[in-house]
């Protein structure tokens, strides 16, 4: 499946008119700026449709992000009538995306270590998509309450391991953990659409990471105490992240040049972002018999 994110431009008749065929063939509109052009978000297993169909509508301009699930790329287009003009081709194992992976418990430099298998990786990540998203109870919209659901995860993880000991057993536990911090901070979002976008488009990022991290350890011989700790240190991140959000607002902000210092909502999403990372990995190696068989 891909993702594909929709912001509509042109004339408003014409605009109207390509809003209500996407709709038709499936996409969905999401709320934005009430003076702002129309945005869609569209899940199909044929992103090409996008194409055929702006095809009958030359008058309206669309900018385009589109993802392959659990793909290794992000596209960012233009779209007039026939004409596709692609702005972007960016991967997700390189570059800006990788920030940080020396700072991960595990990982070994690329010459002593060895990144995991794609195919159980991407059956870990495929686990944590049919996860629920901890959203059950009803809407939540604050940091306060992220912090929340991720202590809940985390209880739950503790639990299983003090009940299984020795011969844990709590891959549903772990991928739930990491279905729970794929939301955070969009709990509060009246679309549910946009939400599985955001969702599915952190698992990817998430997935690149962890398929491109060349680890010591491997499936069978890993030491679970230590990426237990892990789990644990990256959930204690996450929630000191939210905190932060909550006391502190957003500075007023000079650039010096091209210097950019993350907000406290930037430091959240990359300790989202690793622990996610880190949750795949530690589904692959406790243990692989469960990942395999489904």
């Amino acid at each position: 499946m891909h993702q594909q994110r929709l912001v509509l431009n042109g004339p408003p008749a014409a605009v109207a008119r390509l809003a209500d065929d996407l709709c038709t063939a499936g996409a969905v509109a999401v709320a934005g700026p009430t003076a702002g052009p129309p945005r869609l978000v569209w899940r199909t297993a044929r992103p090409a449709s996008l194409e055929a169909l702006c095809a009958h509508h030359c008058e309206v301009i669309v900018g385009v992000e589109r993802f392959e699930v659990l793909g290794d790329e992000l596209q960012r287009l233009v779209v007039r009538g026939p004409e596709t003009t692609v702005l972007e081709r960016r991967p997700l194992v390189g570059g800006d995306d990788l920030d940080g992976i020396e700072e991960a418990g595990g990982v070994g430099l690329e010459g002593d270590g060895a990144p995991l298998a794609p195919a159980v990786l991407r059956a870990a990540a495929g686990y944590v998509l049919v996860m629920p998203d901890g959203l059950e109870s009803g809407p939540n919209c604050s940091p306060v309450d992220d912090a929340v659901r991720v202590g809940k995860a985390v209880g739950r993880l503790c639990a299983t391991v003090i009940e299984d000991g020795p011969d844990f057993g709590g891959d549903a536990a772990i991928a739930a953990l990491a279905a729970t911090v794929l939301t955070l901070g969009s709990a509060g979002s009246a679309c549910v659409t946009e939400r599985t976008f955001e969702r599915e488009w952190r698992l990817t990022q998430a997935m690149a990471r962890a398929g491109r991290e060349h680890l010591w350890a491997r499936p069978g011989e890993a030491d679970w105490p230590e990426w237990l700790m892990d789990l644990l240190t990256g959930a204690a991140q996450v929630i000191e992240g939210c905190s932060a959000c909550l006391h502190q607002p957003p500075p007023p902000f000079v650039s010096l040049h091209t210097e950019h210092f993350d907000t406290e909502a930037e430091q959240l999403e990359r300790a989202a972002r690793r622990l996610v990372t880190t949750a795949l990995q530690a589904l692959v190696l406790f243990p692989v018999s469960r990942l395999v068989d489904r």
